[in-house]
Protein backbone atom coordinates (compact mmCIF):
# COMPACT_ATOMS: atom_id res chain seq x y z
CA UNK A 1 0.00 0.00 0.00
CA UNK A 2 1.23 3.01 -1.06
CA UNK A 3 0.32 5.79 1.45
CA UNK A 4 0.78 8.48 -0.65
CA UNK A 5 -1.39 7.66 -2.95
CA UNK A 6 -3.80 5.75 -1.10
CA UNK A 7 -3.69 2.45 -3.43
CA UNK A 8 -1.95 -1.28 -3.73
CA UNK A 9 0.97 -1.08 -5.59
CA UNK A 10 2.82 -4.12 -6.32
CA UNK A 11 5.94 -4.53 -4.23
CA UNK A 12 8.19 -5.96 -6.96
CA UNK A 13 7.53 -3.71 -10.20
CA UNK A 14 5.85 -0.52 -8.39
CA UNK A 15 2.28 -0.62 -10.72
CA UNK A 16 -0.73 0.53 -8.85
CA UNK A 17 -3.03 -3.20 -8.88
CA UNK A 18 -6.12 -1.74 -10.61
CA UNK A 19 -7.55 -5.33 -9.50
CA UNK A 20 -7.47 -4.45 -6.27
CA UNK A 21 -9.47 -1.12 -6.45
CA UNK A 22 -13.16 -0.42 -5.49
CA UNK A 23 -15.40 2.06 -6.25
CA UNK A 24 -18.07 3.10 -3.50
CA UNK A 25 -21.04 4.79 -5.28
CA UNK A 26 -22.64 7.98 -3.90
CA UNK A 27 -25.86 8.21 -4.74
CA UNK A 28 -25.68 11.94 -5.58
CA UNK A 29 -23.13 11.51 -8.20
CA UNK A 30 -23.84 10.55 -11.79
CA UNK A 31 -22.50 7.35 -12.37
CA UNK A 32 -22.10 5.40 -16.15
CA UNK A 33 -22.47 1.85 -15.29
CA UNK A 34 -20.17 -0.82 -17.13
CA UNK A 35 -21.40 -4.36 -17.82
CA UNK A 36 -17.11 -5.39 -17.70
CA UNK A 37 -15.65 -2.85 -15.85
CA UNK A 38 -12.42 -5.40 -15.73
CA UNK A 39 -12.47 -5.23 -19.63
CA UNK A 40 -12.98 -1.38 -19.78
CA UNK A 41 -9.81 -0.93 -17.24
CA UNK A 42 -8.01 -3.11 -19.55
CA UNK A 43 -8.65 -1.48 -22.66
CA UNK A 44 -8.52 2.00 -21.39
CA UNK A 45 -5.13 1.25 -19.74
CA UNK A 46 -3.25 0.52 -23.07
CA UNK A 47 -5.70 2.98 -25.03
CA UNK A 48 -7.42 -0.06 -27.25
CA UNK A 49 -10.75 0.47 -26.33
CA UNK A 50 -11.51 1.03 -30.06
CA UNK A 51 -11.61 -3.01 -30.14
CA UNK A 52 -14.33 -3.59 -27.93
CA UNK A 53 -16.58 -4.63 -29.77
CA UNK A 54 -14.46 -7.65 -31.48
CA UNK A 55 -13.45 -8.62 -28.25
CA UNK A 56 -16.63 -8.75 -26.85
CA UNK A 57 -18.03 -11.02 -29.90
CA UNK A 58 -15.21 -13.21 -29.66
CA UNK A 59 -15.90 -13.20 -25.49
CA UNK A 60 -19.40 -14.40 -25.82
CA UNK A 61 -18.72 -17.12 -28.53
CA UNK A 62 -15.67 -18.61 -26.09
CA UNK A 63 -18.32 -18.13 -23.35
CA UNK A 64 -20.79 -20.11 -24.62
CA UNK A 65 -18.94 -23.22 -25.75
CA UNK A 66 -17.87 -24.05 -21.87
CA UNK A 67 -13.84 -23.45 -22.16
CA UNK A 68 -13.70 -20.71 -19.35
CA UNK A 69 -14.95 -22.70 -16.43
CA UNK A 70 -11.78 -22.83 -14.75
CA UNK A 71 -10.68 -19.27 -15.31
CA UNK A 72 -10.92 -15.90 -13.44
CA UNK A 73 -12.26 -13.45 -15.33
CA UNK A 74 -9.21 -11.21 -15.29
CA UNK A 75 -7.02 -14.29 -17.10
CA UNK A 76 -10.47 -14.76 -19.61
CA UNK A 77 -10.09 -10.67 -20.64
CA UNK A 78 -6.44 -11.03 -21.19
CA UNK A 79 -6.42 -14.36 -23.27
CA UNK A 80 -9.16 -12.64 -25.05
CA UNK A 81 -8.00 -9.56 -26.15
CA UNK A 82 -4.85 -11.36 -27.09
CA UNK A 83 -6.39 -13.85 -28.70
CA UNK A 84 -8.53 -10.69 -30.85
CA UNK A 85 -5.57 -8.12 -31.37
CA UNK A 86 -3.67 -10.69 -32.66
CA UNK A 87 -6.38 -11.86 -34.98
CA UNK A 88 -6.45 -8.15 -36.21
CA UNK A 89 -2.59 -7.82 -36.17
CA UNK A 90 -2.51 -5.42 -34.09
CA UNK A 91 0.69 -5.16 -31.34
CA UNK A 92 0.07 -6.93 -28.08
CA UNK A 93 1.69 -7.24 -24.87
CA UNK A 94 0.34 -9.85 -23.51
CA UNK A 95 2.47 -9.21 -20.05
CA UNK A 96 1.74 -5.73 -19.39
CA UNK A 97 -1.83 -7.22 -19.46
CA UNK A 98 -1.44 -9.73 -16.92
CA UNK A 99 0.72 -8.12 -14.72
CA UNK A 100 -2.34 -4.78 -14.94
CA UNK A 101 -4.61 -7.09 -13.94
CA UNK A 102 -3.11 -9.48 -11.87
CA UNK A 103 -3.77 -12.70 -13.75
CA UNK A 104 -0.96 -15.78 -13.93
CA UNK A 105 0.98 -15.35 -17.37
CA UNK A 106 1.20 -19.16 -17.66
CA UNK A 107 -2.84 -19.60 -17.29
CA UNK A 108 -3.27 -17.09 -19.64
CA UNK A 109 -1.28 -18.88 -22.05
CA UNK A 110 -3.39 -21.89 -21.61
CA UNK A 111 -6.08 -20.45 -22.13
CA UNK A 112 -5.03 -18.87 -25.27
CA UNK A 113 -3.99 -22.08 -26.73
CA UNK A 114 -7.75 -23.16 -26.00
CA UNK A 115 -8.75 -20.62 -27.73
CA UNK A 116 -6.76 -20.93 -30.46
CA UNK A 117 -7.80 -24.99 -30.77
CA UNK A 118 -11.53 -24.36 -30.87
CA UNK A 119 -11.36 -21.38 -33.29
CA UNK A 120 -9.00 -23.64 -35.87
CA UNK A 121 -11.51 -26.14 -34.86
CA UNK A 122 -14.61 -24.48 -35.82
CA UNK A 123 -13.41 -22.06 -38.62
CA UNK A 124 -13.87 -18.46 -38.65
CA UNK A 125 -16.44 -17.12 -41.59
CA UNK A 126 -16.72 -13.60 -43.01
CA UNK A 127 -18.92 -12.44 -45.86
CA UNK A 128 -16.96 -13.46 -48.34
CA UNK A 129 -16.36 -17.20 -47.15
CA UNK A 130 -20.18 -17.84 -47.73
CA UNK A 131 -20.18 -16.84 -51.35
CA UNK A 132 -19.84 -20.58 -52.26
CA UNK A 133 -22.58 -21.37 -50.36
CA UNK A 134 -25.07 -18.84 -52.17
CA UNK A 135 -24.61 -20.99 -55.17
CA UNK A 136 -25.51 -24.10 -53.32
CA UNK A 137 -28.64 -22.80 -52.01
CA UNK A 138 -31.63 -20.89 -52.96
CA UNK A 139 -31.40 -18.39 -50.19
CA UNK A 140 -32.40 -14.76 -49.70
CA UNK A 141 -28.64 -13.30 -49.51
CA UNK A 142 -29.87 -9.93 -48.01
CA UNK A 143 -31.80 -11.76 -44.69
CA UNK A 144 -28.11 -13.64 -44.29
CA UNK A 145 -26.50 -10.52 -44.31
CA UNK A 146 -28.65 -8.60 -42.24
CA UNK A 147 -28.73 -11.94 -39.58
CA UNK A 148 -24.77 -12.04 -39.48
CA UNK A 149 -24.36 -8.22 -39.15
CA UNK A 150 -26.92 -8.83 -36.11
CA UNK A 151 -25.09 -11.74 -34.78
CA UNK A 152 -23.27 -10.90 -30.93
CA UNK A 153 -21.05 -13.54 -31.69
CA UNK A 154 -17.75 -14.53 -34.15
CA UNK A 155 -19.00 -16.22 -36.88
CA UNK A 156 -18.22 -19.84 -37.03
CA UNK A 157 -18.84 -22.78 -39.19
CA UNK A 158 -22.13 -23.33 -36.63
CA UNK A 159 -23.49 -20.17 -36.63
CA UNK A 160 -23.25 -19.92 -40.40
CA UNK A 161 -24.97 -23.27 -41.00
CA UNK A 162 -27.86 -22.27 -38.29
CA UNK A 163 -28.09 -18.85 -40.31
CA UNK A 164 -29.02 -20.83 -43.77
CA UNK A 165 -31.02 -22.98 -41.87
CA UNK A 166 -33.48 -20.50 -40.68
CA UNK A 167 -33.22 -18.50 -43.84
CA UNK A 168 -33.75 -21.33 -46.44
CA UNK A 169 -36.13 -24.36 -47.22
CA UNK A 170 -32.93 -26.64 -46.58
CA UNK A 171 -33.24 -29.36 -43.65
CA UNK A 172 -31.31 -30.33 -40.86
CA UNK A 173 -29.78 -33.37 -42.79
CA UNK A 174 -29.04 -31.28 -45.63
CA UNK A 175 -28.03 -28.08 -43.63
CA UNK A 176 -25.21 -30.20 -41.81
CA UNK A 177 -24.53 -32.30 -45.01
CA UNK A 178 -23.67 -28.87 -46.90
CA UNK A 179 -21.20 -27.50 -43.95
CA UNK A 180 -20.12 -30.64 -42.63
CA UNK A 181 -21.03 -30.41 -38.91
CA UNK A 182 -22.76 -32.69 -36.63
CA UNK A 183 -26.81 -32.37 -36.39
CA UNK A 184 -26.45 -31.61 -32.08
CA UNK A 185 -23.74 -28.88 -33.46
CA UNK A 186 -26.61 -27.08 -36.05
CA UNK A 187 -28.84 -27.59 -32.50
CA UNK A 188 -26.63 -25.96 -30.31
CA UNK A 189 -25.71 -22.76 -32.89
CA UNK A 190 -30.13 -22.73 -33.54
CA UNK A 191 -30.14 -21.64 -30.11
CA UNK A 192 -27.67 -18.80 -30.38
CA UNK A 193 -29.47 -17.55 -33.95
CA UNK A 194 -33.12 -17.66 -32.22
Amino acid sequence: MDNTINLAVCNVCGMIQANRIFVLNEGTAAVQKSEQPILDLLLSEFSISKYKKDILENYNTILFSGKFSTYTLSERYCAITYFTLKDLKQLVYLKEYCRFLGASITRVNRLIKIINRHYSKSGIFDLEDLQPYYNEVDINVDEVKEMVQNLPYTLTRGLASAIFYECSDLTQKETCKLFGISLPALKRNLKKVR
